[in-house]
């Protein structure tokens, strides 16, 4: 009888859930970058964050927030 051996040292699950569209997505975007799940969300998360510091919608809320506190 084999033991079965813990495969998945390396990455281990979150919990959270995506759609069958965005796990697409991601796989096409894997082909064309070459880059593992783990760096094409970070890469892509910072891309996001610095095209919303750059948005001038995000800055009017980011001040109306900042105002009421």
């Amino acid at each position: 009888m084999m033991v079965k051996k813990n495969i998945n040292k390396i990455r281990i699950s979150k919990g959270y859930r995506l759609s069958k569209s965005t796990h697409n997505l991601i796989a096409n975007l894997r082909h064309i970058t070459g880059y593992d799940h783990d760096k094409l969300l970070s890469r892509s998360c910072m891309l996001l964050l610095k095209e919303l510091d750059n948005s001038e919608k995000f800055q009017i809320k980011r001040n109306r927030k900042n105002e009421s506190i």
